[in-house]
Protein backbone atom coordinates (compact mmCIF):
# COMPACT_ATOMS: atom_id res chain seq x y z
CA UNK A 1 0.00 0.00 0.00
CA UNK A 2 1.37 3.52 -0.89
CA UNK A 3 1.51 5.47 2.39
CA UNK A 4 3.55 8.62 1.79
CA UNK A 5 3.99 10.60 -1.64
CA UNK A 6 6.67 13.51 -1.61
CA UNK A 7 6.90 15.43 -4.25
CA UNK A 8 9.27 18.57 -4.74
CA UNK A 9 9.72 20.83 -7.73
CA UNK A 10 7.97 18.70 -9.93
CA UNK A 11 6.12 20.48 -12.97
CA UNK A 12 3.94 23.12 -11.40
CA UNK A 13 4.42 21.53 -7.76
CA UNK A 14 6.86 23.50 -5.47
CA UNK A 15 6.46 20.95 -2.48
CA UNK A 16 3.56 18.62 -1.81
CA UNK A 17 3.47 15.51 0.86
CA UNK A 18 0.67 13.58 1.09
CA UNK A 19 -0.07 10.52 3.44
CA UNK A 20 -2.62 7.96 1.94
CA UNK A 21 -4.67 5.27 3.75
CA UNK A 22 -6.57 2.03 3.19
CA UNK A 23 -9.79 2.21 1.22
CA UNK A 24 -10.62 4.55 -1.41
CA UNK A 25 -9.02 7.94 -1.80
CA UNK A 26 -10.22 10.43 -4.49
CA UNK A 27 -8.10 13.30 -5.44
CA UNK A 28 -10.74 16.34 -6.60
CA UNK A 29 -10.54 19.80 -7.65
CA UNK A 30 -11.61 21.93 -10.68
CA UNK A 31 -10.86 20.83 -14.03
CA UNK A 32 -7.03 21.79 -14.75
CA UNK A 33 -6.17 22.23 -11.46
CA UNK A 34 -2.90 19.60 -11.30
CA UNK A 35 -4.66 16.33 -10.08
CA UNK A 36 -2.66 14.38 -13.26
CA UNK A 37 0.36 15.91 -12.69
CA UNK A 38 -0.01 14.21 -9.15
CA UNK A 39 -0.24 11.34 -10.66
CA UNK A 40 2.04 12.08 -13.74
CA UNK A 41 4.77 12.32 -10.13
CA UNK A 42 3.68 8.81 -8.59
CA UNK A 43 4.41 7.42 -12.52
CA UNK A 44 7.92 8.90 -12.47
CA UNK A 45 8.45 7.82 -9.27
CA UNK A 46 8.07 4.32 -10.04
CA UNK A 47 9.72 4.41 -13.47
CA UNK A 48 8.00 6.05 -16.23
CA UNK A 49 9.77 8.08 -19.02
CA UNK A 50 10.87 11.30 -17.56
CA UNK A 51 12.63 14.28 -19.51
CA UNK A 52 14.19 18.07 -17.82
CA UNK A 53 10.87 19.59 -18.61
CA UNK A 54 9.01 18.07 -15.60
CA UNK A 55 11.51 20.05 -13.30
CA UNK A 56 10.05 23.03 -11.76
CA UNK A 57 11.92 26.78 -13.31
CA UNK A 58 14.28 27.69 -11.57
CA UNK A 59 14.99 24.51 -9.83
CA UNK A 60 18.01 22.07 -10.21
CA UNK A 61 16.38 19.27 -9.85
CA UNK A 62 13.00 17.63 -9.06
CA UNK A 63 12.48 14.59 -6.39
CA UNK A 64 9.61 12.13 -6.20
CA UNK A 65 9.59 9.55 -3.12
CA UNK A 66 6.92 6.81 -2.59
CA UNK A 67 7.08 4.96 0.89
CA UNK A 68 4.94 1.63 0.52
CA UNK A 69 4.09 -0.76 3.71
CA UNK A 70 4.79 -4.20 2.16
CA UNK A 71 3.54 -7.30 4.37
CA UNK A 72 6.24 -9.64 5.02
CA UNK A 73 5.16 -12.66 2.59
CA UNK A 74 4.62 -9.84 -0.39
CA UNK A 75 6.19 -11.16 -3.45
CA UNK A 76 8.39 -8.23 -4.00
CA UNK A 77 10.73 -9.56 -1.73
CA UNK A 78 12.06 -11.86 -4.03
CA UNK A 79 12.31 -9.43 -6.60
CA UNK A 80 14.20 -7.34 -4.51
CA UNK A 81 16.73 -10.11 -2.98
CA UNK A 82 17.55 -10.79 -6.82
CA UNK A 83 18.35 -7.89 -7.43
CA UNK A 84 20.31 -6.92 -3.81
CA UNK A 85 17.93 -4.36 -2.55
CA UNK A 86 16.44 -5.94 0.25
CA UNK A 87 16.10 -4.39 3.64
CA UNK A 88 15.02 -5.48 7.20
CA UNK A 89 12.64 -2.40 7.54
CA UNK A 90 8.22 -2.60 6.92
CA UNK A 91 8.66 0.24 4.48
CA UNK A 92 9.81 0.46 0.98
CA UNK A 93 10.62 3.58 0.02
CA UNK A 94 11.35 4.57 -4.60
CA UNK A 95 12.81 7.87 -4.61
CA UNK A 96 13.88 8.99 -8.39
CA UNK A 97 15.56 12.12 -8.88
CA UNK A 98 15.23 14.27 -12.24
CA UNK A 99 17.53 16.83 -12.98
CA UNK A 100 16.68 19.97 -15.19
CA UNK A 101 18.84 18.67 -18.40
CA UNK A 102 17.03 15.38 -18.19
CA UNK A 103 19.03 12.97 -16.79
CA UNK A 104 17.44 10.98 -13.80
CA UNK A 105 18.78 8.10 -11.06
CA UNK A 106 16.57 6.18 -8.90
CA UNK A 107 17.22 4.55 -5.70
CA UNK A 108 15.55 1.38 -3.91
CA UNK A 109 15.95 1.81 -0.07
CA UNK A 110 18.35 4.34 -0.64
CA UNK A 111 20.49 2.18 -2.94
CA UNK A 112 21.09 3.18 -6.28
CA UNK A 113 19.35 1.24 -9.37
CA UNK A 114 18.04 1.38 -13.05
CA UNK A 115 14.66 2.41 -13.73
CA UNK A 116 14.05 -0.53 -15.28
CA UNK A 117 14.46 -2.47 -12.54
CA UNK A 118 11.73 0.20 -10.62
CA UNK A 119 9.38 -0.75 -13.17
CA UNK A 120 9.62 -4.39 -12.43
CA UNK A 121 8.97 -3.70 -8.78
CA UNK A 122 6.42 -1.12 -9.70
CA UNK A 123 4.28 -4.02 -11.25
CA UNK A 124 4.11 -5.49 -7.78
CA UNK A 125 3.09 -2.72 -6.04
CA UNK A 126 0.37 -0.48 -8.18
CA UNK A 127 -1.10 -0.75 -10.80
CA UNK A 128 -1.77 2.53 -13.30
CA UNK A 129 -5.39 3.22 -15.34
CA UNK A 130 -5.18 6.22 -17.23
CA UNK A 131 -7.81 8.38 -19.02
CA UNK A 132 -7.17 6.88 -22.34
CA UNK A 133 -5.88 3.10 -21.47
CA UNK A 134 -9.26 1.87 -22.67
CA UNK A 135 -7.38 1.99 -25.94
CA UNK A 136 -5.20 -1.12 -25.01
CA UNK A 137 -8.32 -3.20 -24.49
CA UNK A 138 -7.99 -3.00 -28.76
CA UNK A 139 -5.19 -5.09 -28.29
CA UNK A 140 -5.69 -8.71 -28.20
CA UNK A 141 -2.70 -9.57 -27.13
CA UNK A 142 -3.58 -7.91 -23.72
CA UNK A 143 -7.10 -10.15 -23.78
CA UNK A 144 -4.57 -13.06 -23.40
CA UNK A 145 -2.81 -11.73 -21.14
CA UNK A 146 -5.43 -11.02 -18.72
CA UNK A 147 -6.51 -14.54 -18.68
CA UNK A 148 -3.09 -15.38 -17.50
CA UNK A 149 -2.94 -13.19 -14.59
CA UNK A 150 -6.47 -14.06 -13.59
CA UNK A 151 -5.61 -17.57 -14.02
CA UNK A 152 -2.54 -17.51 -12.55
CA UNK A 153 -0.93 -19.21 -15.30
CA UNK A 154 2.50 -17.29 -14.82
CA UNK A 155 4.58 -20.39 -14.61
CA UNK A 156 2.78 -22.15 -17.33
CA UNK A 157 3.83 -19.32 -19.85
CA UNK A 158 6.92 -18.88 -18.84
CA UNK A 159 7.62 -22.44 -19.49
CA UNK A 160 6.12 -22.28 -23.05
CA UNK A 161 8.07 -19.59 -23.79
CA UNK A 162 11.23 -21.62 -22.74
CA UNK A 163 9.83 -24.64 -24.44
CA UNK A 164 8.80 -22.32 -27.70
CA UNK A 165 13.03 -20.72 -27.30
CA UNK A 166 14.10 -24.52 -27.31
CA UNK A 167 12.45 -25.22 -30.41
CA UNK A 168 13.73 -22.01 -32.19
CA UNK A 169 17.16 -23.38 -31.23
CA UNK A 170 16.66 -26.30 -32.54
CA UNK A 171 15.00 -25.27 -35.64
CA UNK A 172 18.33 -23.44 -36.68
CA UNK A 173 20.28 -26.01 -36.33
CA UNK A 174 18.45 -28.05 -39.06
CA UNK A 175 18.20 -24.99 -41.13
CA UNK A 176 22.37 -24.67 -40.55
CA UNK A 177 22.69 -28.53 -41.24
CA UNK A 178 20.32 -28.59 -44.09
CA UNK A 179 22.11 -25.64 -46.12
CA UNK A 180 25.78 -27.42 -45.27
CA UNK A 181 24.29 -30.60 -46.48
CA UNK A 182 22.86 -28.92 -49.38
CA UNK A 183 26.50 -27.44 -50.26
CA UNK A 184 28.13 -30.91 -48.68
CA UNK A 185 28.79 -32.59 -52.07
CA UNK A 186 30.08 -29.73 -53.70
CA UNK A 187 32.28 -29.05 -50.81
CA UNK A 188 33.20 -32.46 -50.61
CA UNK A 189 34.54 -32.51 -54.17
CA UNK A 190 36.14 -29.80 -53.69
CA UNK A 191 38.44 -31.02 -50.68
CA UNK A 192 38.44 -34.18 -52.11
CA UNK A 193 40.19 -32.45 -55.36
CA UNK A 194 42.55 -30.52 -52.94
CA UNK A 195 43.49 -33.46 -50.48
CA UNK A 196 44.47 -35.90 -53.95
CA UNK A 197 46.89 -33.03 -55.16
CA UNK A 198 48.43 -32.48 -51.92
CA UNK A 199 48.90 -36.11 -51.47
CA UNK A 200 49.74 -36.86 -54.74
CA UNK A 201 52.39 -33.57 -55.25
CA UNK A 202 54.10 -34.31 -51.28
CA UNK A 203 55.07 -31.29 -50.81
CA UNK A 204 57.71 -30.81 -47.71
CA UNK A 205 58.33 -27.83 -46.35
CA UNK A 206 60.42 -25.23 -47.71
CA UNK A 207 60.82 -27.80 -50.73
CA UNK A 208 60.21 -24.69 -52.94
CA UNK A 209 63.01 -22.85 -51.87
CA UNK A 210 65.41 -25.43 -51.95
CA UNK A 211 64.20 -26.38 -55.46
CA UNK A 212 64.54 -22.80 -56.61
CA UNK A 213 67.85 -22.79 -55.75
CA UNK A 214 68.83 -26.52 -57.44
CA UNK A 215 66.85 -24.76 -60.65
CA UNK A 216 69.18 -21.81 -60.60
CA UNK A 217 72.48 -24.48 -60.48
CA UNK A 218 71.31 -26.65 -62.98
CA UNK A 219 70.18 -24.04 -65.83
CA UNK A 220 73.63 -22.55 -65.41
CA UNK A 221 75.35 -25.18 -65.66
CA UNK A 222 76.81 -25.09 -69.03
CA UNK A 223 77.94 -21.34 -68.52
CA UNK A 224 80.31 -22.51 -65.08
CA UNK A 225 81.65 -25.69 -66.78
CA UNK A 226 82.91 -23.14 -69.30
CA UNK A 227 84.14 -20.93 -66.92
CA UNK A 228 86.03 -23.88 -64.85
CA UNK A 229 87.34 -24.56 -68.60
CA UNK A 230 88.69 -21.30 -68.45
CA UNK A 231 90.31 -20.93 -65.03
CA UNK A 232 91.95 -24.06 -65.61
CA UNK A 233 93.63 -23.60 -68.57
CA UNK A 234 94.71 -20.24 -67.62
CA UNK A 235 95.77 -21.41 -64.40
CA UNK A 236 97.92 -24.76 -65.11
CA UNK A 237 96.76 -26.34 -68.24
CA UNK A 238 98.68 -23.97 -71.02
CA UNK A 239 101.80 -23.27 -72.06
CA UNK A 240 101.40 -19.68 -71.57
CA UNK A 241 99.47 -20.67 -68.26
CA UNK A 242 100.46 -18.69 -65.03
CA UNK A 243 101.82 -22.17 -63.58
CA UNK A 244 104.27 -22.35 -66.74
CA UNK A 245 105.01 -18.97 -66.59
CA UNK A 246 106.01 -18.93 -63.16
CA UNK A 247 107.94 -22.28 -63.40
CA UNK A 248 110.01 -20.70 -66.14
CA UNK A 249 110.78 -17.60 -63.91
CA UNK A 250 112.17 -19.82 -61.65
CA UNK A 251 114.51 -20.79 -63.87
CA UNK A 252 116.28 -17.64 -64.72
CA UNK A 253 116.16 -16.30 -61.41
CA UNK A 254 117.57 -19.68 -60.53
CA UNK A 255 120.85 -18.99 -62.54
CA UNK A 256 121.02 -15.52 -60.83
CA UNK A 257 121.10 -16.78 -57.90
CA UNK A 258 124.47 -17.99 -56.95
CA UNK A 259 125.73 -13.89 -58.02
CA UNK A 260 123.11 -12.69 -56.30
CA UNK A 261 121.89 -14.04 -52.66
CA UNK A 262 119.51 -12.01 -52.24
CA UNK A 263 117.02 -13.06 -54.60
CA UNK A 264 116.56 -15.84 -52.71
CA UNK A 265 113.88 -15.20 -50.47
CA UNK A 266 111.94 -14.40 -54.08
CA UNK A 267 112.79 -17.49 -55.40
CA UNK A 268 111.51 -19.14 -52.63
CA UNK A 269 108.16 -16.87 -53.06
CA UNK A 270 107.73 -17.88 -56.50
CA UNK A 271 107.71 -21.94 -55.64
CA UNK A 272 104.84 -20.79 -53.27
CA UNK A 273 102.96 -19.30 -56.44
CA UNK A 274 103.56 -21.93 -58.63
CA UNK A 275 102.20 -24.20 -55.83
CA UNK A 276 98.71 -22.50 -55.57
CA UNK A 277 98.01 -22.03 -58.98
CA UNK A 278 98.10 -25.89 -59.40
CA UNK A 279 95.98 -26.30 -56.31
CA UNK A 280 94.03 -24.07 -57.77
CA UNK A 281 93.94 -25.54 -60.82
CA UNK A 282 92.94 -29.27 -59.61
CA UNK A 283 89.61 -27.41 -57.42
CA UNK A 284 88.92 -25.97 -60.51
CA UNK A 285 89.29 -29.40 -62.64
CA UNK A 286 86.27 -30.90 -59.99
CA UNK A 287 83.36 -28.21 -61.91
CA UNK A 288 84.70 -29.63 -65.50
CA UNK A 289 83.48 -33.20 -64.53
CA UNK A 290 79.86 -32.17 -62.46
CA UNK A 291 77.01 -34.23 -63.85
CA UNK A 292 75.34 -32.19 -65.91
CA UNK A 293 71.17 -32.48 -65.65
CA UNK A 294 69.25 -34.10 -68.98
CA UNK A 295 66.50 -31.21 -70.26
CA UNK A 296 64.30 -34.40 -68.99
CA UNK A 297 65.43 -33.57 -66.18
CA UNK A 298 65.13 -30.70 -66.17
CA UNK A 299 61.76 -30.01 -67.24
CA UNK A 300 60.66 -32.82 -64.35
CA UNK A 301 61.85 -30.51 -61.91
CA UNK A 302 60.71 -27.25 -63.42
CA UNK A 303 57.33 -28.84 -63.24
CA UNK A 304 57.44 -29.95 -59.59
CA UNK A 305 58.44 -26.37 -58.69
CA UNK A 306 55.34 -25.08 -60.66
CA UNK A 307 53.12 -27.19 -58.93
CA UNK A 308 54.94 -26.19 -55.37
CA UNK A 309 54.00 -22.42 -56.82
CA UNK A 310 50.48 -22.99 -57.41
CA UNK A 311 50.53 -24.79 -53.64
CA UNK A 312 51.82 -21.56 -51.98
CA UNK A 313 49.51 -19.28 -53.99
CA UNK A 314 46.56 -21.12 -52.96
CA UNK A 315 47.24 -21.79 -48.62
CA UNK A 316 50.18 -18.43 -48.09
CA UNK A 317 53.32 -21.09 -48.59
CA UNK A 318 53.98 -24.53 -49.10
CA UNK A 319 54.70 -24.85 -45.69
CA UNK A 320 50.91 -24.26 -45.07
CA UNK A 321 50.24 -25.99 -47.30
CA UNK A 322 51.82 -29.34 -45.40
CA UNK A 323 49.51 -28.49 -42.70
CA UNK A 324 46.47 -27.58 -44.62
CA UNK A 325 46.04 -31.86 -45.33
CA UNK A 326 45.38 -32.31 -41.81
CA UNK A 327 42.45 -29.81 -41.79
CA UNK A 328 41.10 -30.78 -45.25
CA UNK A 329 41.31 -34.27 -44.21
CA UNK A 330 39.63 -33.14 -40.83
CA UNK A 331 37.16 -31.46 -42.54
CA UNK A 332 36.21 -34.57 -45.34
CA UNK A 333 35.45 -36.53 -42.23
CA UNK A 334 32.90 -33.97 -40.88
CA UNK A 335 31.26 -33.56 -44.38
CA UNK A 336 30.93 -37.41 -44.35
CA UNK A 337 29.03 -37.91 -41.06
CA UNK A 338 26.26 -34.42 -41.67
CA UNK A 339 23.52 -36.67 -42.44
CA UNK A 340 24.08 -38.07 -39.40
CA UNK A 341 23.79 -34.93 -37.71
CA UNK A 342 21.24 -33.75 -39.72
CA UNK A 343 19.52 -36.86 -39.05
CA UNK A 344 19.64 -36.21 -35.07
CA UNK A 345 18.95 -32.76 -35.55
CA UNK A 346 15.57 -33.61 -36.77
CA UNK A 347 15.05 -35.91 -34.42
CA UNK A 348 15.68 -32.97 -31.49
CA UNK A 349 13.18 -30.57 -33.54
CA UNK A 350 10.99 -33.16 -33.71
CA UNK A 351 10.97 -33.46 -30.17
CA UNK A 352 10.83 -29.68 -28.78
CA UNK A 353 7.78 -29.22 -31.31
CA UNK A 354 6.04 -31.59 -29.64
CA UNK A 355 7.16 -30.09 -26.47
CA UNK A 356 5.99 -27.02 -27.23
CA UNK A 357 2.82 -28.05 -28.35
CA UNK A 358 2.19 -30.34 -25.69
CA UNK A 359 2.91 -27.12 -23.49
CA UNK A 360 0.07 -25.01 -25.81
CA UNK A 361 -2.35 -27.29 -25.49
CA UNK A 362 -2.19 -27.56 -21.55
CA UNK A 363 -1.76 -23.76 -21.62
CA UNK A 364 -5.01 -23.86 -23.94
CA UNK A 365 -7.23 -26.06 -21.67
CA UNK A 366 -5.98 -23.77 -18.39
CA UNK A 367 -7.28 -20.50 -19.87
CA UNK A 368 -10.77 -22.06 -21.25
CA UNK A 369 -10.77 -22.91 -17.43
CA UNK A 370 -9.78 -19.55 -16.51
CA UNK A 371 -11.82 -18.05 -19.11
CA UNK A 372 -15.38 -19.07 -17.78
CA UNK A 373 -15.51 -17.76 -14.36
CA UNK A 374 -13.40 -14.82 -15.62
CA UNK A 375 -16.34 -13.82 -17.67
CA UNK A 376 -19.05 -14.64 -15.13
CA UNK A 377 -17.18 -12.52 -13.11
CA UNK A 378 -16.74 -9.46 -15.63
CA UNK A 379 -20.58 -10.04 -16.41
CA UNK A 380 -21.53 -9.45 -12.62
CA UNK A 381 -19.39 -6.63 -12.70
CA UNK A 382 -20.66 -5.06 -15.76
CA UNK A 383 -24.77 -5.66 -14.77
CA UNK A 384 -23.58 -4.16 -11.23
CA UNK A 385 -22.66 -0.85 -13.41
CA UNK A 386 -25.36 -0.36 -15.40
CA UNK A 387 -25.48 -3.20 -18.33
CA UNK A 388 -27.53 -6.14 -16.81
CA UNK A 389 -27.99 -7.53 -20.52
CA UNK A 390 -24.06 -7.89 -21.05
CA UNK A 391 -22.43 -10.96 -22.40
CA UNK A 392 -18.57 -11.40 -22.28
CA UNK A 393 -17.28 -14.25 -24.01
CA UNK A 394 -13.59 -15.78 -24.70
CA UNK A 395 -12.96 -16.49 -28.30
CA UNK A 396 -10.20 -18.77 -28.97
CA UNK A 397 -8.63 -19.06 -32.49
CA UNK A 398 -6.24 -21.55 -33.79
CA UNK A 399 -3.19 -20.02 -34.04
CA UNK A 400 0.89 -20.61 -35.19
CA UNK A 401 2.79 -21.81 -32.77
CA UNK A 402 4.42 -19.10 -30.60
CA UNK A 403 6.04 -18.23 -27.16
CA UNK A 404 2.68 -17.45 -26.25
CA UNK A 405 0.91 -20.43 -27.14
CA UNK A 406 -1.32 -21.94 -30.03
CA UNK A 407 -3.95 -19.72 -30.09
CA UNK A 408 -5.34 -16.21 -30.68
CA UNK A 409 -7.58 -14.79 -27.59
CA UNK A 410 -10.06 -12.21 -28.61
CA UNK A 411 -12.95 -10.77 -25.82
CA UNK A 412 -16.25 -10.75 -27.27
CA UNK A 413 -18.61 -8.39 -25.63
CA UNK A 414 -22.25 -7.42 -26.33
CA UNK A 415 -23.69 -4.77 -24.36
CA UNK A 416 -27.34 -4.89 -25.49
CA UNK A 417 -29.97 -8.17 -25.26
CA UNK A 418 -30.59 -9.63 -28.47
CA UNK A 419 -27.30 -8.96 -30.31
CA UNK A 420 -24.47 -11.57 -30.65
CA UNK A 421 -21.54 -10.82 -28.63
CA UNK A 422 -18.68 -9.47 -31.36
CA UNK A 423 -15.23 -8.19 -30.44
CA UNK A 424 -14.90 -5.77 -27.99
CA UNK A 425 -13.12 -3.37 -29.72
CA UNK A 426 -15.18 -2.66 -32.43
CA UNK A 427 -18.88 -2.28 -30.43
CA UNK A 428 -18.16 -1.21 -27.61
CA UNK A 429 -18.72 2.47 -26.43
CA UNK A 430 -16.36 4.56 -24.45
CA UNK A 431 -18.24 4.46 -21.68
CA UNK A 432 -18.50 0.91 -22.23
CA UNK A 433 -14.96 0.29 -22.56
CA UNK A 434 -14.62 2.36 -19.29
CA UNK A 435 -16.41 0.06 -17.04
CA UNK A 436 -15.31 -2.52 -18.90
CA UNK A 437 -11.85 -1.84 -17.65
CA UNK A 438 -13.57 -1.53 -14.30
CA UNK A 439 -14.63 -4.70 -14.42
CA UNK A 440 -11.17 -6.19 -15.41
CA UNK A 441 -9.48 -4.43 -12.52
CA UNK A 442 -11.39 -5.63 -9.70
CA UNK A 443 -11.04 -9.24 -11.26
CA UNK A 444 -7.41 -8.84 -11.51
CA UNK A 445 -7.04 -6.53 -8.04
CA UNK A 446 -6.33 -9.91 -6.05
CA UNK A 447 -3.48 -11.02 -8.68
CA UNK A 448 -1.75 -7.90 -9.85
CA UNK A 449 -1.28 -5.44 -7.35
CA UNK A 450 -2.06 -4.08 -3.62
CA UNK A 451 -2.86 -0.82 -4.52
CA UNK A 452 -4.54 0.56 -8.06
CA UNK A 453 -4.94 4.47 -9.53
CA UNK A 454 -7.93 5.33 -11.46
CA UNK A 455 -7.33 8.79 -13.50
CA UNK A 456 -10.21 10.13 -14.51
CA UNK A 457 -11.93 6.92 -15.34
CA UNK A 458 -15.47 8.15 -15.21
CA UNK A 459 -14.93 9.60 -18.60
CA UNK A 460 -18.30 8.85 -20.84
CA UNK A 461 -20.50 7.95 -17.63
CA UNK A 462 -23.01 10.12 -15.42
CA UNK A 463 -25.45 10.38 -13.55
CA UNK A 464 -26.82 6.57 -12.08
CA UNK A 465 -24.38 4.62 -13.98
CA UNK A 466 -21.28 7.16 -12.28
CA UNK A 467 -22.85 5.96 -8.96
CA UNK A 468 -22.84 2.33 -9.45
CA UNK A 469 -19.36 2.76 -10.59
CA UNK A 470 -18.41 4.56 -7.36
CA UNK A 471 -19.67 1.59 -6.05
CA UNK A 472 -17.70 -0.59 -7.81
CA UNK A 473 -14.45 1.02 -6.89
CA UNK A 474 -15.75 1.39 -3.20
CA UNK A 475 -16.28 -2.52 -3.02
CA UNK A 476 -12.82 -2.66 -4.99
CA UNK A 477 -11.05 -0.79 -2.32
CA UNK A 478 -12.10 -2.77 0.34
CA UNK A 479 -9.36 -5.05 -0.80
CA UNK A 480 -7.07 -2.78 -2.47
CA UNK A 481 -5.94 0.78 -1.90
CA UNK A 482 -7.52 2.84 -4.48
CA UNK A 483 -6.38 6.21 -5.78
CA UNK A 484 -8.92 8.17 -8.37
CA UNK A 485 -9.08 10.99 -9.56
CA UNK A 486 -12.91 11.93 -10.34
CA UNK A 487 -14.92 15.35 -11.36
CA UNK A 488 -18.43 13.54 -10.62
CA UNK A 489 -19.72 13.51 -7.29
CA UNK A 490 -21.72 10.34 -7.58
CA UNK A 491 -18.07 8.96 -7.21
CA UNK A 492 -16.12 10.94 -4.98
CA UNK A 493 -18.70 10.95 -2.36
CA UNK A 494 -17.70 7.50 -2.14
CA UNK A 495 -14.19 8.30 -0.90
CA UNK A 496 -13.33 7.30 2.35
CA UNK A 497 -9.66 9.85 2.18
CA UNK A 498 -10.67 13.15 0.10
CA UNK A 499 -7.19 15.12 -1.24
CA UNK A 500 -8.43 18.66 -2.50
CA UNK A 501 -5.57 19.81 -5.63
CA UNK A 502 -5.64 23.58 -6.25
CA UNK A 503 -3.59 25.44 -8.56
CA UNK A 504 -2.86 29.56 -7.42
CA UNK A 505 -0.77 31.82 -8.09
CA UNK A 506 2.03 32.69 -5.86
CA UNK A 507 4.42 35.59 -6.85
CA UNK A 508 3.17 35.30 -10.27
CA UNK A 509 3.64 31.99 -10.74
CA UNK A 510 1.05 28.85 -11.18
CA UNK A 511 1.67 26.58 -8.10
CA UNK A 512 -0.10 23.27 -7.54
CA UNK A 513 -0.84 22.41 -4.19
CA UNK A 514 -2.65 19.08 -2.68
CA UNK A 515 -4.24 19.23 1.06
CA UNK A 516 -6.25 16.29 2.70
CA UNK A 517 -9.44 17.34 3.45
CA UNK A 518 -11.30 17.05 7.10
CA UNK A 519 -14.01 14.55 6.95
CA UNK A 520 -16.10 17.70 7.99
CA UNK A 521 -14.83 19.69 4.82
CA UNK A 522 -15.39 16.88 2.42
CA UNK A 523 -19.32 17.15 1.90
CA UNK A 524 -18.63 20.85 1.05
CA UNK A 525 -15.93 19.40 -2.06
CA UNK A 526 -18.93 17.12 -3.23
CA UNK A 527 -21.50 19.81 -3.28
CA UNK A 528 -18.87 21.74 -5.32
CA UNK A 529 -18.78 18.88 -7.85
CA UNK A 530 -22.95 19.55 -8.13
CA UNK A 531 -22.82 23.17 -8.49
CA UNK A 532 -19.84 24.59 -9.01
CA UNK A 533 -17.71 26.98 -6.51
CA UNK A 534 -21.10 28.83 -5.08
CA UNK A 535 -22.07 26.16 -2.76
CA UNK A 536 -25.65 26.19 -2.87
CA UNK A 537 -27.78 24.79 0.20
CA UNK A 538 -29.42 22.31 -1.94
CA UNK A 539 -25.95 21.13 -3.35
CA UNK A 540 -24.65 20.89 0.30
CA UNK A 541 -28.44 18.51 0.98
CA UNK A 542 -27.68 16.85 -2.22
CA UNK A 543 -24.34 15.74 -1.36
CA UNK A 544 -25.15 14.57 2.44
CA UNK A 545 -27.82 12.60 0.81
CA UNK A 546 -25.07 10.94 -2.06
CA UNK A 547 -22.42 10.24 1.66
CA UNK A 548 -25.14 8.79 3.57
CA UNK A 549 -26.10 6.22 1.11
CA UNK A 550 -24.64 2.75 1.79
CA UNK A 551 -23.35 0.68 -1.45
CA UNK A 552 -24.80 -2.27 -1.36
CA UNK A 553 -23.96 -5.78 -3.46
CA UNK A 554 -20.27 -7.24 -4.17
Amino acid sequence: MLRELSIRSFALINEVHLTLGPGLTALVGETGAGKSIIIDALAAALGSRVSGDLVRLDARKAIVEATFSIAADHPIHRLLAEHELAWDHADLIIRREIASSGTSRCFVNDTPTTATTVRQLAEHLMDFHGQHDTVGLMDTNLHRSIIDDVGGLHAERAQMKDLYLALRTAASRVDDLERRAAQAEQEQQRIAEAIEELRRIQPQPDEDLILNDTLKRAEATEELQQAASEAYTVLYDDALSAHAQIVQAIRHLEILKPYHAELAPLVQELHSAATSCREAAMAVSTFLDAEQLSAEELDQLRQRYRSLQRLSKLYGSVTEACAALDQLTAEEASLQVIDLDLEQARRELQAATDAAQHQADLLSTKRTQASKPLTLALQKTLSNVGMPAAIVEVQSTPAPLGPTGAEAIEFLFTANAGEPPRPLGKVASGGELSRFMLALKKVQAASVASSLVFDEIDTGISGKIARKVGEEMRMLAERNQVICISHLPQIASLAATMIRVEKRDVEGRAQVSAEEIASTDMVVEVAKLISGEDVSEAALQSARELMSIVPTGA
